[in-house]
């Protein structure tokens, strides 16, 4: 069912569909649908976390690998959560997932989404830690802080992808990558370059 969702959003766009249309491209009956989705915003939640689920399983890996050094690190963890799947959740069912969570913070939809936040948070710092164990990053950051630094220019810089129709994903990762360069060096774990070749370590 969430396949067939997925697809009928993407072709016809999240306010056309009908969960009776989801349930004839599933396959299964109506009554199915509603067993286990009651509205087409459940359905539209249950898209995003499988998403969100398939990010986390990617995430995992970057976690248990090993490390080189703080930037492939991170901006490794950071393209997790950002990867371009063929077929995959578009700008508007992003924008209407959102849309529903500044609408009603204390929606089921809401509380759910936060959830995936709240793990991609989690994610971030204990990859922080573990750069800090390794002696990869200064022991004086406080872990917390840079964590939610790291994971809420993640978040705003996705943000601005989902306003601009002419952003790339490629685009995006590119910007998360300058500013984490730039967020490392103001650490003291990363030399920078810029556009002329001249390297500065802060």
């Amino acid at each position: 069912m969430l396949k067939a969702a997925l697809q009928l959003f993407r072709e016809r766009g999240y306010d056309a569909v009908k969960l009776e249309e989801i349930a004839d491209r599933a396959d299964v009956s109506v009554g199915t649908v509603y067993t286990y989705f009651k509205t087409k915003n459940a359905l539209l939640l249950a898209v995003i976390i499988d998403d969100f689920d398939a990010a986390f399983t990617l995430s995992k890996h970057v976690l248990s690998n090993p490390i080189a050094d703080c930037e492939s690190a991170v901006n490794e963890l950071t393209r997790c959560y950002f990867l371009e799947v063929e077929g995959g959740i578009t700008r508007e069912m992003w924008r209407i997932a959102i849309a529903f969570v500044f609408y009603d913070p204390t929606s089921h939809f809401s509380v759910e989404y936060e959830k995936c936040l709240s793990k991609m948070h989690g994610q971030y710092l204990a990859l922080v830690l573990r750069l800090q164990n390794e002696d990869l990053l200064s022991r004086s950051i406080v872990p917390t802080e840079f964590a939610s630094i790291l994971y809420n220019n993640a978040n705003m810089c996705f943000l601005d992808y989902l306003r601009d129709e002419n952003a790339t994903i490629d685009a995006l990762m590119g910007r998360l990558k300058r500013h984490n360069a730039r967020l490392l060096q103001w650490t003291g774990s990363l030399q920078f370059s810029d556009n002329e070749g001249n390297t500065e370590k802060a």
